[in-house]
C-alpha cells in the first residue's frame, strides 16, 4: 500500500501546525518523522490516522482519498499507536490486543483471530502477560501491548507516534527491530515519529525532517541527518561516528535558543 500526503496543512486558528507537507511511503518502506517538539510530527501522524482533518491538501491510500474511505475500512488498513493511550483498567492484556481484530470480526471471534492475537503477543515478547490486567503493567509493558494490538489488526500501514517513549534502551531496539522486520516481511508501510535520531538513522529507509510545521529536508537518513541539518533544526552540534554497527549521532553542545 502506498500512502501520499499531498500539500497537507493544518491550522488551529491563526496557528499553522502543518504547512504544505508532501511526501509518500511505499509498501515495505519505513519512513521516520523527526523534528523538535512542536514541529508537527504527531499532527501529521494523526492526519494520516483520520483523527485530524487537514485544513488544506489531501491524503491518499493507493490513489484513494482517505477522507472518502469508510472508518471501518480505514481501521482494517491502518494500525495506529498513539503517543498517549487510554485503556480499560479491568481489561486483560489478551482482551486489549484482541480489540485489534475488531475491524475484521463479523459475527464471533474465530480460532484464526485468537491465533493472530497470540502471534502478536509472541512477537512483542509479552505472551506471559496475557492474563494480567492493564492497570497491573508498567508504562513500557502497556506500550508493547498497544503495539501488539496494532500488529493484530494486520494493517497495510502502521502509524506509530513515539512508540519507544516509555521503553528502556533494550526494548526500544526490540520494538524497532520487530516492527521493521514485519514491515519488510508483510510488505506493510511504516511511518514512525521519533525523537531519537540514532533510531531514525539506523532503522529508516527515509527520513522526513520537520521544523515549524514545514518539511526542512527529506531523503535517505545519511542525506537528511547530517550535522549541518541537525544544527540548523535542533540548534545542537553533533558528531557522527560510523562503525560496523551503524552510524551513531553524538550530541556535543547546544548553541543557544532553538529555532522555531
Amino acid at each position: 500500500m502506498k500512502i501520499i500526503a499531498d500539500n497537507v496543512s493544518v491550522y488551529y486558528g491563526k496557528h499553522k501546525a502543518l504547512e504544505d507537507i508532501s511526501f509518500d511511503v511505499s509498501s515495505g518502506e519505513i519512513v521516520s518523522l523527526v523534528g523538535p517538539n512542536g514541529s508537527g510530527k504527531s499532527t501529521m501522524i494523526k492526519c494520516m490516522a483520520q483523527i485530524h482533518k487537514p485544513s488544506k491538501g489531501k491524503i491518499y491510500l493507493d490513489d484513494r482519498d482517505i477522507s472518502k474511505i469508510s472508518l471501518k475500512e480505514v481501521a482494517r488498513l491502518i494500525g495506529y499507536v498513539p503517543q498517549n493511550f487510554h485503556y480499560l483498567f479491568f481489561s486483560t492484556v489478551m482482551e486489549t490486543v484482541l480489540l485489534g481484530r475488531k475491524p475484521h470480526i463479523t459475527w464471533s471471534i474465530s480460532p484464526r483471530d485468537l491465533e493472530i492475537v497470540q502471534n502478536a503477543l509472541n512477537d512483542m515478547g509479552i505472551s506471559d502477560l496475557a492474563g494480567k490486567f492493564m492497570d497491573q503493567l508498567s508504562g513500557g509493558q502497556k506500550q508493547k501491548v498497544h503495539i501488539a494490538r496494532a500488529l493484530a489488526q494486520e494493517p497495510k500501514l502502521f502509524l506509530f507516534d513515539e512508540p519507544t517513549s516509555n521503553l528502556d534502551l533494550k526494548h526500544q531496539m526490540e520494538v524497532l527491530e520487530i516492527t521493521s522486520r514485519l514491515a519488510k516481511e508483510e510488505g506493510s508501510s511504516l511511518i514512525i515519529a521519533l525523537h531519537d535520531l540514532n533510531l531514525a538513522f539506523n532503522y529508516s529507509d527515509r527520513v522526513v525532517m520537520l521544523r515549524g510545521g514545514k518539511i526542512f529536508a527529506q531523503g535517505k537518513p545519511g542525506d537528511v541527518l547530517t550535522p549541518e541539518n541537525i544544527k540548523e533544526v535542533y540548534d545542537v552540534d553533533t558528531l557522527q561516528i560510523k562503525s560496523d554497527y551503524g552510524t551513531h549521532i553524538v550530541p556535543i553542545k547546544t548553541n543557544g535558543r532553538q529555532k522555531a
